[in-house]
């Protein structure tokens, strides 16, 4: 099993974005010691998509840190995140973000993705359905133990407060 991997997707509606942001995030990742893959995701529901992509990644790695395309490095330092759990993701002023994650290949992870691709709707109204489940699923106690943040001054979001810092990584489009 190899160790960690940096894992984008991209469906027609984002490939001009990813031919953007993806040589610089390619960079970033090789300078850290991060395999990268940027992924072709089938038209439609590509929220189930990626978990399901995710999964299989997991089968392969020890860890996939999860980067939605318009997630741009700013500084060349790694993500620091503490030890200890299976889900590490990003957030903004409205709370979790899913646009950044790392997943560690563990049952409980597993468990976590194949609940998002039954839980997820087929049909969403608004992009936002995919975060609101994973924000109900987190929310729940017994989970809470599994999960950790990832730091804004890390991943930071358009709504960041970051007390001087400049971050790592910038989500430009998140959670608007």
């Amino acid at each position: 099993m190899r160790d960690r991997l940096v894992l984008q997707a991209v469906n027609a509606g984002y490939r001009t974005y990813a031919e953007t942001t993806t040589p610089a995030m390619r960079k970033w990742s090789i300078a850290n010691g991060w395999d990268h893959s940027l992924e072709q995701l089938p038209e439609g529901n590509t929220f189930r998509s990626r978990y399901r992509l995710i999964r299989e990644r997991l089968a392969e790695y020890q860890s996939v840190l999860w980067l939605d395309v318009d997630i741009v490095p700013i500084l060349k330092e790694d993500i620091v995140l503490p030890a200890g759990f299976d889900f590490y993701v990003s957030m903004d002023c409205f709370g979790w973000c899913a646009g950044a994650a790392l997943y560690r290949s563990s049952p409980w992870s597993i468990w976590l993705l194949d609940a998002m691709v039954q839980l997820v709707p087929e049909k969403m109204e608004h992009r936002l359905e995919e975060q609101d489940t994973l924000k109900a699923l987190l929310n729940v106690a017994a989970l809470k133990k599994r999960v950790s943040a990832i730091e804004e001054w890390q991943v930071s979001n358009p709504c960041s407060v970051l007390d001087g810092r400049t971050p790592i990584m910038r989500h430009v489009g998140a959670n608007r």
